[in-house]
């Protein structure tokens, strides 16, 4: 372990040295809008496949600044792409194939777009304005003091805002009857948005703000995928609720995700907990027989026997990982691939014993403390994406349905001895979006966008196998669990969208890269309508394509 840890160690020494000679040769963008400070950083996105070294970052410390770097890279040749935490696997911010030369400026956000203010619309619902760089963390403690929160958050709270709008970030959890939980993205949460935009008539970029009620193009912006430069969103929130979370590693996954004989209420299935409680989070680490449910329900009240948070966070074995653990996965990295078997184990084991030594198993807080639970010192694994939108009534034969393939193509590959997949498969069973109020319509490019005309598709099922990026194998597996999803849900009741923060558009060298998937198959499966409204939205307020890459480029076309 600490020789690889010194080996790390080297490369980044390398790394920057490198940077910091090549900086000498590349030319240094010049005449920059006053106050505007500019360093070379190290590009590094979550799972560290993308990586660009070098590469010009700027810090503006108001939304202005933003409008003024805009018109000097119109005139100077540049692109702008916003820079949060980089917890994002897929090839929004950059590619990885720019070059240290490029002229492409990072505009980081987190350090101080970030103001926050409590807001009450008209019609009396709460709202918060809050500036795109602020990190979840911040915002969920911001509104707890306010006795607010947001419900259906993704879990890392090491994210921006702009960045969950962005992308469309999604926590887990249906609708309940008589419970008010969001069960849809975040970005359908937004009332309003200031966005950074082309102004014909000045003949200038401008900040621009557009309001969900009175205008129809701000659906484009919800989900941008990056291509548009927020600054600033306001949100709807509900009234702080308290939550317990139980966990269970005891039900067999052939119970958990199969189908049973005869349904009953007592059933012990992923459906049955979902109709109880509403939010689910089934983890299943590879060669193991027990999943790691997660089970979350409404509790104004301590439940008796629930122990109290006080801080979010409250899995410290998965997040700050154990010796035994790091070992192993240090010797997977230096290539003994076929120990996935044992770090599978190993991984269940340590979880069924963290959650009793830690008192975890059930625990009772506000809703921040048990919807955050991913800190970044937690292992960097790689991910795939998918959203299924089925009847809810189907959620069960849907699981039941990609599971067991899942496994048998594990089982296939290690009868050859390859082990493309040492991390869990993660599920989680959202809602999907919907008016939050009378007009408001849906993101267009929202993977929980409601079909048209098919209001039984009321509920997603989400799909992420992870694993090590350098895992050998790891695109064949992938394209075989892609291909198995478009073509096995490809009926009527089930409508198959990406996740965009993860991977999809495998080939059996490369995620990203299907041209059939980018080109066609995404296009139609939002809609043809909303993609070309989309994408005329955006070619509209960013005509010099100011705010994009080459994957945007080719992807929205």
């Amino acid at each position: 372990m600490l020789l690889y840890i010194l080996i790390i160690c080297l490369v980044s020494q390398r790394d920057l040295i490198l940077s910091t000679f090549v900086s000498g040769l590349c030319s240094t963008p010049v005449n920059l809008p006053t106050g505007v400070s500019l360093v070379q950083t190290n590009y590094k996105n979550w799972a560290q496949q993308i990586e660009v070294n070098g590469i010009w970052t700027v810090t503006p410390k108001t939304p202005d600044s933003i409008i003024e770097l805009a018109n000097w890279a119109l005139e100077n040749g540049y692109k702008l792409r916003p820079l949060g935490f980089s917890h994002n696997w897929s090839p929004l911010v950059v590619t990885g194939d720019e070059g240290r030369c490029s002229r492409i400026i990072l505009v980081d956000t987190k350090q101080y777009l970030t103001n926050i203010q409590m807001v009450v619309t008209a019609d009396g619902k709460p709202t918060v304005r809050v500036q795109t760089g602020t990190s979840m963390d911040t915002l969920l403690e911001f509104l707890e003091k306010y006795g607010y929160g947001i419900t259906g958050h993704p879990a890392p709270g090491d994210i921006t805002i702009g960045g969950v709008i962005a992308i469309g970030g999604h926590g887990t959890g249906v609708p309940i009857e008589g419970e008010s939980l969001n069960t849809g993205t975040v970005s359908n949460l937004v009332h309003s948005l200031d966005a950074v935009v082309w102004n014909d008539v000045e003949k200038s970029y401008e900040i621009k703000t557009f309001d969900r009620k009175t205008d129809t193009e701000t659906r484009a912006f919800l989900v941008n995928l990056g291509r548009m430069f927020l600054t600033e969103v306001t949100i709807q929130v509900t009234k702080l609720v308290n939550l317990r979370c139980e966990s269970r590693v005891d039900i067999p996954a052939k119970i958990l995700f199969g189908i049973p004989k005869k349904q009953s209420k007592k059933d012990l299935t992923l459906s049955t907990f979902v109709e109880a409680s509403g939010s689910i989070e089934a983890i299943w680490f590879p060669f193991t027989e027990n999943p790691w449910l997660k089970v979350w329900t409404v509790a104004p009240r301590k439940p008796l026997f629930s122990r109290k948070t006080t801080h979010p966070y409250n899995y410290p074995f998965s997040d700050n990982i154990p010796v035994e653990v790091s070992n192993i996965a240090s010797r997977i990295l230096d290539g003994d691939w076929s120990l996935a078997p044992i770090f599978g184990n190993l991984a269940y084991g340590i979880t069924s014993t963290g959650l009793i030594t830690t008192l975890s198993l059930d625990l009772w807080g506000p809703s921040k403390n048990l919807l955050l639970y991913v800190k970044p010192t937690t292992l960097r694994v790689t991910a795939n994406g998918y959203t299924l939108l089925t009847n809810r009534a189907n959620i069960q034969s849907v699981i039941n349905q990609f599971t067991t393939f899942y496994q048998e193509l594990i089982n296939t590959y290690a009868e050859r001895k390859l082990y493309p997949i040492n991390g869990p498969l993660e599920i989680r069973i959202t809602g999907v979006d919907t008016e939050i109020f009378s007009g408001s319509k849906v993101p267009t490019l929202s993977s929980l966008k409601s079909v048209e005309n098919r209001p039984d598709l009321d509920t997603a099922v989400w799909l992420d196998c992870l694993t090590f990026p350098t895992t050998p194998h790891l695109a064949e597996f992938m394209t075989e669990v892609e291909n198995f999803i478009l073509t096995n849900f490809s009926s009527s009741n089930v409508v198959v969208r990406p996740e965009w923060s993860k991977g999809f558009a495998y080939t059996n060298h490369s995620s990203w890269n299907n041209t059939e998937f980018l080109n066609n198959f995404i296009p139609n499966t939002f809609g043809l309508n909303d993609w070309k409204f989309t994408i005329e939205v955006f070619n509209k307020y960013d005509p010099f394509r100011i705010f994009t890459n080459k994957f945007l480029d080719g992807l929205l076309k």
